[in-house]
């Protein structure tokens, strides 16, 4: 009978407790992946930012549009380079918010941000009320979107609101002004939103 060598019987016993360790972590990490599956289904799942509003605003983007498919979706170029021709129509954006991924991700309730750009309020010569107006019509906007898919979404603005929405299976929307401009220097404004 064959004898075998020591260093044999070590690769083989190093072979089997590494085979055995992967084997118990990769057990742990679906252990851990289930619990933080756990965790964020009994959670409420709230994103702090969101700029889909001015898709919303400035294209015509529902919610409900598929913001992926197709391929060749290109209105980030026209915000990059606003001078192109043709602006997109709401059905040929490309963005990262859609509510298919919101539900498919398990999210409970966006900060929409309403974001009015320096060039809605010209510091050296603003035009008063140009700034609110713009986010006014964002957050008219947002709520447009409420009102045309009621059985997916809502607006939210207590904490109540939120536990309410999200139990009734819905989207909690949330504002969220962004920027200062959108105050036009002016208290009155900031205690207005």
């Amino acid at each position: 009978m064959r004898s075998v060598q020591p260093q044999a019987l070590f690769l083989l016993l190093f072979f089997i407790a590494s085979y055995a360790g992967l084997a118990v972590a990769a057990a742990e990490e679906k252990s851990l992946e289930e619990r933080a599956a756990t965790i964020h289904r009994d959670a409420i799942v709230i994103d702090g930012h969101n700029d889909v509003a001015i898709w919303i605003m400035d294209f015509g983007f529902d919610l409900a549009m598929d913001g992926w498919e197709p391929e060749d979706r290109w209105a980030w170029l026209h915000l990059a380079a606003p001078w192109l021709p043709h602006r997109p129509s709401a059905d040929r954006l490309r963005t990262h918010t859609d509510l298919r991924r919101i539900e498919g991700g398990g999210l409970d309730a966006q900060f929409f941000s309403v974001w009015v750009s320096p060039e809605h309020y010209d510091v050296d010569d603003p035009v008063p009320g140009s700034a609110v107006s713009r986010a006014n019509a964002v957050i008219d906007g947002l709520g447009i979107q409420a009102k045309r898919h009621p059985e997916r979404l809502e607006m939210a603005f207590t904490s109540q609101d939120i536990r309410r929405i999200v139990s009734d299976g819905k989207l909690a929307m949330l504002l969220g002004i962004e920027g200062g401009y959108t105050i036009e220097d002016n208290l009155e404004n900031l205690r207005e939103f």
